[in-house]
């Protein structure tokens, strides 16, 4: 229940907007109006506590995503899963899976492709397509990391509040084998450090043993490892 007249911040998925965790409010008792504010770009968090963010793009992967879940929870961590539409809309029952496991969900697009050469109208419809596809969102993060200005405040339109890019990438994509991932992941370790991986796109086989044996060490280094903040 909210007084008349309040106003609520959130990504609206089938007539009903989300204010917070588990709490929505019909758009059928609202009137709305474009956030005024483009999405706010990070790349860290600000915070001098031992934490890092692992984050994984361009899933879900009927193989690689569970397997990166059992990873996670092996050694009892949260993660920030950033999802293609196109791959969710098949496989709705992982993007179930990773948010009852505790992970948070984030956007990366309907058909991952490079935001900055595409019209305002193409951007907000590629993150509007995969906010329905997940559930909804309240961060992205643009294929490539291609992003700008023009981007953010596109992405700011449909009520994604943050435009998340990273600090730390081990470019696990060019598969450069297991221990050299790890090594990344650890090497670029600091407070508040945001790492770029995937859990789909490609045979993921490597990131996935690459983050369990990053998490062990990470551990013994006195790392904990959370979502991302806002999303």
């Amino acid at each position: 229940t909210l007084p008349a007249g309040s106003r609520v911040e959130g990504p609206v998925v089938n007539g009903w907007q989300r204010i917070a965790d588990h709490r929505w409010v019909s758009t059928a008792v609202t009137s709305s109006t474009p956030p005024d504010r483009p999405a706010l770009r990070r790349s860290s968090v600000d915070t001098s506590r031992k934490v890092v963010y692992l984050t994984f793009d361009d899933g879900p992967h009927p193989t690689w995503t569970p397997r990166m879940l059992e990873v996670l929870a092996k050694h009892d961590v949260h993660a920030t899963f950033f999802m293609v539409g196109s791959e969710a809309t098949r496989r709705p029952e992982l993007v179930r899976r990773v948010r009852a496991a505790g992970h948070a969900v984030g956007n990366h697009t309907w058909s991952h492709p490079s935001l900055t050469s595409a019209s305002s109208a193409k951007v907000k419809q590629e993150l509007t397509s995969t906010n329905r596809a997940i559930g909804g969102a309240t961060c992205f993060r643009a294929p490539y990391g291609a992003v700008n200005r023009a981007v953010d405040r596109a992405a700011g339109q449909v009520g994604l509040r943050y435009s998340w890019l990273w600090s730390v990438d081990p470019r696990d994509w060019e598969r450069p084998g297991a221990d050299a991932i790890a090594d990344a992941v650890v090497k670029g370790a600091r407070p508040g450090a945001v790492h770029v991986m995937h859990d789909g796109g490609g045979n993921r086989s490597q990131s996935v043993e690459g983050v369990d044996r990053a998490l062990t060490r990470l551990k013994a280094k006195g790392y904990t490892v959370e979502p991302l903040p806002g999303c």
